[in-house]
């Protein structure tokens, strides 16, 4: 459906001016960053933000942080607990996907993925760290996220 979606739009284009040339690069972009690539983005920009909520998630820690409430013993309630634990386990299962999925990424790819995201560096910056052109960064960025959105199962290959 994507790559319908992008082949549709890149035979569209008509030569010609350059102001078709660039709308169709950008409905081409537009076509291939659509929601799924969003969401893998969205993933890796709050991976460092789940790694902290899950320390805080211990029950110890949750109470003396206010997260949860306790009872009149002083004890966090056992609701309270169990949604700590449903909460981790969902957290716990975010991190280890993303993780094993770094795990199967080039080189290369994990280090765009740790300055654009991790470090939530402009693309330019990104550029400037890895010495690679632009084009190359947008082809390696278009790379990665179809790599881990088909790894993360949000993708299923054409």
């Amino acid at each position: 459906d994507l790559v319908t979606g992008v082949q549709t739009l890149c035979s569209s284009d008509l030569p010609g001016s350059h102001d078709n040339q660039a709308q169709g690069r950008e409905r081409r972009h537009q076509a291939m960053i659509g929601p799924t690539f969003k969401e893998v983005e969205r993933m890796f920009q709050d991976f460092d933000e789940w790694q902290t909520r899950l320390s805080l998630l211990q029950p110890r820690v949750a109470v003396q942080m206010g997260f949860v409430s306790i009872d009149a013993d002083g004890n966090p309630s056992r609701s309270a607990v169990e949604h700590l634990a449903i909460e981790r386990a969902e957290l716990s299962k975010k991190i280890e996907a993303v993780r094993g999925c770094l795990k199967l990424m080039t080189k290369d790819e994990r280090r765009f993925i740790e300055l654009r995201y991790f470090q939530n560096l402009p693309m330019r910056s990104v550029k400037y760290e890895m010495y690679w052109s632009r084009r190359q960064l947008y082809r390696l960025r278009a790379s990665c996220l179809a790599k881990a959105a088909w790894l993360l199962g949000l993708l299923v290959p054409a």
